[in-house]
């Protein structure tokens, strides 16, 4: 889900520059229609590069168009972006222009500072080793970190949510399938977290990857796993896709999992979860979702996209009927990605089971955060990584089960 919010980010501006006399490293942030992108500039011996921190991405080249005295100008041509500055008073008074789009963006010494205070942080009272693998799908390697409390006998795999993605999980310095795995390991409980396809360790990458090849990733990781005997339980914790995935998983090879927790995974028919998005992104309120989505469905479906042609038509509820397994879901009240109602299909499909663990969170978005709103804008800039709620729950659920 997350991948569609970062592309729609991306589109809104991204930018570079340069400066052979304003060296050191510069912050600013860009309000384009209330969607604001902190970005960072880095100047040094002629060099430059740009950061968008609340897109993932570092590093971005810039060139030079002007350079003199206290005036900048710098161009990245493949975004048909420009930006130009002047020296005052130590900042960079300055001026974005894109595709016919005119802002300004002013920029202070320094680079932001987040604070993740929940990030794990050493020394650790549990050991962990990197674990590679073979995806059976095409013979791909997959590396990950193995995470192994003393006397553990319950495994997690954890699957992260669309897009690729490390095996933290990471979005905007955010790791929560690090502290998850922190948690779970404090307690006892075993876990492996891996870097999807072309990420980190792993290799692999292909224009025609779909929910149902990450899905035989992560059955390929437990096979793994349990030929390595590393626990007597084994489970899958997946977020967003990979809470769909867990569903998939448990529904079509019950042999292959003991439990599974579901993070905001999906239970319903994708676009029934993907066409709202979009109208929300463009500010569209919900008649006109109702009014446009067989039109929305057709464009989008019409793209080259092996990976959105196959969610939009998957319906999950055949698998999720056969699910016979202890279910641990949670969605947030304030998911905008996955509407909380979510769950309300979920319980209609899922056979009844005592062990199952079913849970809105109250005031959490999709990365399952206290949020104002819910809006993806606000992820980045909220502190907490994931509720300590949550984990409380899932640890103590997974260690009753």
């Amino acid at each position: 889900m997350r991948n569609f919010i970062l592309n729609i980010m991306f589109a809104l501006g991204c930018l570079g520059a340069n400066a052979a006399t304003i060296d050191g490293s510069w912050q600013g942030v860009l309000d384009v229609m209330g969607t604001k992108l902190h970005l960072v500039l880095h100047l040094a011996d002629g060099r430059c590069t740009l950061d968008s921190p609340d897109q993932g991405a570092k590093g971005i080249p810039a060139n030079v168009l002007f350079n003199e005295g206290d005036s900048l100008a710098i161009a990245v041509p493949m975004l048909r972006m420009e930006y130009t500055a002047r020296l005052k008073q130590g900042r960079l008074d300055g001026t974005f222009k894109q595709n016919g789009m005119k802002l300004p963006l002013n920029m202070e010494k320094g680079e932001p500072v987040r604070l993740r205070p929940q990030t794990p942080q050493p020394p650790f009272p549990y050991k962990t080793e990197e674990f590679a693998f073979t995806s059976d799908v095409d013979g791909a390697r997959l590396s990950g970190t193995l995470t192994l409390p003393d006397g553990a006998r319950t495994l997690v795999v954890m699957v992260s949510g669309s897009g690729q993605q490390n095996r933290d999980e990471e979005l905007f310095e955010h790791k929560p399938f690090a502290v998850i795995a922190d948690r779970l390991a404090r307690a006892g409980i075993a876990s492996f977290r891996y870097d999807d396809r072309g990420v980190g360790q792993s290799g692999g990458l292909r224009q025609d990857l779909t929910t149902e090849m990450n899905r035989q990733d992560a059955l390929s990781a437990l096979k793994a796993l349990k030929g390595k005997a590393v626990a007597k339980k084994y489970g899958v914790l997946g977020h967003s896709e990979g809470g769909l995935i867990a569903f998939m998983i448990a529904g079509e090879q019950p042999e292959a999992v003991d439990f599974i927790v579901s993070l905001a995974g999906t239970a319903m028919r994708g676009d029934s979860i993907y066409v709202p998005q979009i109208m929300r992104a463009a500010g569209k309120g919900a008649q006109t979702i109702t009014r446009q989505q067989a039109e929305a469905v057709a464009q989008v479906n019409s793209a080259k996209n092996p990976w959105l042609k196959w969610f939009l038509a998957y319906d999950p509820s055949a698998a999720i009927s056969k699910i016979h397994c202890p279910v641990f879901a949670a969605n947030g009240t304030k998911d905008m990605q996955v509407n909380v109602r979510n769950l309300s299909v979920l319980q209609q499909l899922l056979p009844h089971s005592d062990l199952n663990f079913i849970k809105p969170y109250d005031a959490l978005n999709h990365l399952f955060q206290h949020a104002p709103t819910g809006d993806p804008t606000e992820y980045a800039e909220i502190e907490e990584t994931i509720s300590e709620e949550l984990i409380s729950d899932m640890v103590k659920w997974i260690k009753g089960i």
